[in-house]
C-alpha cells in the first residue's frame, strides 16, 4: 500500500539541514530583538536615573537656596535684638536662637563624634540633632541657618489696656491655636525683636513670659520694648546635613529646631556630599572679598567672625540610587579634586551661590 497521498508523490518532510537554517534564522531574530530590548532598557535606566538626579539637585538647592536667601529674617526688625532666655543654657541658645551673631554658622563633619569649627556649641549636643554625631557622613559639611517663620499673630495688646506702660506686662494677641507652652518665639516690630520662651499661653490669648519655671526658662521677664501692633513669629534653627538614610542611600537631612528635642528629616534621597564656602566682608564695605570653609584660621574661626557672611557657595554631588548605569567608572570634579569611584553610577554636580538678603547693603 502507498503510504503517502497520490496528490503529493514526492513530499518526504523537511532534511535535516533545513531544520538547522530555520533554528538558525529564528536564533537571530531572538538575539536581534533581544538586543535591542536590552538596549532600549540601559537607554530607559540611564535615563530615569539622569532624571532623578537632575529632580532632586533641583529640589535641593531650592531649598538650600530659600533658606539661606532668609537667614537672619527678624520681621520688619533690623534694629535692635535682644534675648530673654537663661543664660546657663548658653550653648544651646547662641546654635538655636543668637540671632545677633549667628545667623549663619557652618560646621566640618570630621568623623564619629567629632567636630571642627564649633564655635556656638556643638551640633550634636546641643540642640539634640538624633545620632547626627555618629550618622552624619565623614568629610561633608553641616550648614546652620537661623530665621522666624511668620505665624500670622498680631500682638493686641501689651498689657490689655494696650498702654505700654510696663515692658514686663504678658501678651495679648489674636486668635489662634498655634501657640502652647514652652515654645521659643519672637517679639518683633520694626524697632525691635526680642526672644523668649511662653511659659504660660491660656484661653485668654494671653502670652505669658515668666521667669522660674520652663527649660530652658526666661532670665528676666522684661521684653524691653513694647510690641503692641507688632506680631509673635517662631524661631527656629535649620540645620542641613548628610547622613544614610535607612536604605543606606546617602541623603539631605534637615532638622527644624523648634525645640531642643526636635527630630531631623529626610528632604532628597541621593545627595553623597555637600560642600560649602562662606563669601565673607573682610574689610566692612559690604561686598564679598573671599570665599572660605568653615573654621579658616582668622576668617571663621570665632562666632564674632560668621557675622562677616554674607553669602554662600553651596556644592551638591548627586548619585543614582543603581548601579551600573554606565559602562565605566564615571570620573567627576568635585571641590576642587578628579575622583575616579569604583562604582558604575551616575553622578552629576550641583553649584549654586547665594547672597544672604538680611546682610547684603
Amino acid at each position: 500500500m502507498n503510504r503517502w497521498p497520490l496528490a503529493f508523490p514526492n513530499q518526504r518532510g523537511l532534511t535535516l539541514i533545513e531544520l538547522m537554517i530555520g533554528m538558525a534564522l529564528g536564533l537571530v531574530v531572538v538575539v536581534g530583538i533581544g538586543y535591542i530590548y536590552m538596549g532600549s532598557r540601559q537607554s530607559y535606566r540611564v535615563q530615569d536615573n539622569m532624571a532623578r538626579i537632575q529632580e532632586n539637585g533641583r529640589f535641593a538647592m531650592d531649598i538650600l537656596g530659600r533658606e539661606i536667601r532668609m537667614a537672619g529674617f527678624q520681621g520688619c526688625s533690623t534694629a535692635k535684638f535682644t534675648s530673654t532666655i537663661n543664660a546657663q543654657a548658653t550653648a544651646q541658645n547662641n546654635y538655636l536662637w543668637d540671632f545677633s551673631r549667628n545667623a549663619v554658622e557652618g560646621f566640618n563633619a570630621t568623623g564619629a563624634g567629632t567636630w571642627s569649627t564649633v564655635t556656638s556649641g556643638n551640633p550634636a549636643t546641643t540642640v539634640g540633632v538624633s545620632n547626627i554625631d555618629t550618622t552624619v557622613v565623614s568629610g561633608t559639611d553641616v550648614i546652620a541657618l537661623r530665621s522666624t517663620d511668620d505665624l500670622g499673630i498680631h500682638i493686641v495688646g501689651q498689657p490689655t489696656d494696650n498702654n505700654c506702660g510696663d515692658t514686663t506686662a504678658d501678651l495679648k494677641v489674636t486668635t489662634n491655636t498655634l501657640l502652647s507652652d514652652g515654645l521659643i518665639v519672637m517679639a518683633t516690630n520694626c524697632t525691635n525683636a526680642t526672644v523668649f520662651q511662653i511659659t504660660n499661653f491660656n484661653s485668654g490669648q494671653n502670652v505669658v513670659h515668666n521667669t522660674g519655671t520652663s527649660s530652658p526658662g526666661n532670665a528676666t521677664k522684661d521684653l524691653g520694648a513694647c510690641f503692641v501692633d507688632g506680631d509673635i513669629v517662631a524661631v527656629s534653627a535649620k540645620s542641613y546635613f548628610i547622613k544614610n538614610n535607612p536604605a543606606s542611600i546617602p541623603s539631605l537631612y534637615r532638622k527644624v529646631s523648634l525645640t531642643a528635642t526636635s527630630s531631623s528629616e529626610e528632604l532628597v534621597e541621593g545627595v553623597q556630599d555637600m560642600q560649602i564656602k562662606y563669601g565673607i566682608d573682610t574689610n566692612g564695605d559690604g561686598a564679598v572679598d573671599e570665599y572660605v570653609d568653615a573654621g579658616a584660621a582668622n576668617k571663621l574661626d570665632t562666632a564674632a567672625r560668621w557675622a562677616t557672611v554674607l553669602s554662600v557657595r553651596v556644592s551638591l554631588l548627586l548619585v543614582s540610587r543603581d548601579d551600573n548605569v554606565v559602562d565605566a567608572p564615571q570620573k567627576y570634579v568635585f571641590n576642587g579634586s578628579t575622583v575616579t569611584p569604583t562604582d558604575r553610577k551616575l553622578r552629576f554636580v550641583f553649584t549654586g551661590t547665594i547672597g544672604v538678603r538680611n546682610r547684603l547693603l
